[in-house]
């Protein structure tokens, strides 16, 4: 636990060498200032709101998985890629330091978007959302926590796919590969708007028809993608010559 420590306080000391760090603060601070001018200049429509909303947490959420490349980016522009092999640190250690690192990019996030239904409110430009769950297990039309759960998910599932691939290739590279997976993104809205209408129905009843259930699938999912990530890293950066 020492060693993850001292690897998250190696990064920041990496990145305060470039000036104030404040990455963590405009995650949270971004959502909230969009919500702001958005709720006091747009339009007031249910329709406009509710995309928004969807625009606020996809965008914030791009900026959220660009930053936490942060670490390798600065470690590769000032060179001390070459000492993480010399420092007191396995390299497990500095593995599992960069992704608590990203963990607390999510938290922030998380904690961002979740205030943007509440500006809204400020601004009296209320989302056409239940706040809440309903427990109970009835249908519900994409409430805010259940949004804010999805884009959380992709956002998790994003770094997790670009963490390991930091470690295999620099920054610039996976930066690049970036730009052309949204090609991949739009093939993939292509596939999904060809689903059968009967089995995007079966689809959607599974997932609403019991929130608990829904839930422990997404934690799941989760959970193996952070494992298998780790895993991925673990193995290329311990074979890396440093």
């Amino acid at each position: 636990m020492n060693g993850i420590i001292a690897q998250v306080r190696l990064d920041n000391r990496r990145l305060e060498s470039y000036g104030k760090v404040y990455g963590i603060a405009l995650i949270i601070a971004l959502p909230v200032i969009m919500a702001l001018v958005m709720g006091l200049s747009g339009a007031k429509t249910t329709e406009s709101v509710d995309g928004m909303f969807g625009g606020i947490c996809g965008s914030v959420g791009c900026v959220t998985a660009l930053y936490s490349m942060y670490p390798f980016l600065v470690t590769e522009q000032s060179g001390d890629i070459r000492f993480d092999g010399m420092i007191p640190i396995s390299r497990s250690r500095q593995v599992l330091g960069r992704y608590i690192m990203s963990a607390f990019d999510l938290l922030a996030y998380l904690v961002g978007i979740l205030l943007v239904p509440v500006v809204f409110d400020l601004t009296g430009t209320a989302l056409d959302m239940p706040v809440v769950f309903d427990l109970t297990g009835t249908a519900l039309d994409m409430p805010v926590l259940a949004v804010c759960g999805i884009c959380l998910l992709t956002v998790l599932l994003l770094i997790c796919i670009f963490l390991p691939l930091l470690y295999r290739f620099n920054s610039m590279s996976v930066l690049k590969g970036m730009s052309l997976s949204l090609i991949g993104l739009v093939a993939l809205g292509f596939l999904i708007s060809r689903i059968p209408q009967d089995w995007a129905a079966r689809i959607a009843v599974f997932l609403t028809t019991s929130v608990l259930r829904t839930v422990i699938l997404g934690v799941l999912v989760a959970v193996l993608a952070v494992l298998i990530s780790i895993a991925c890293s673990l193995r290329i950066y311990g074979k890396k010559e440093l």
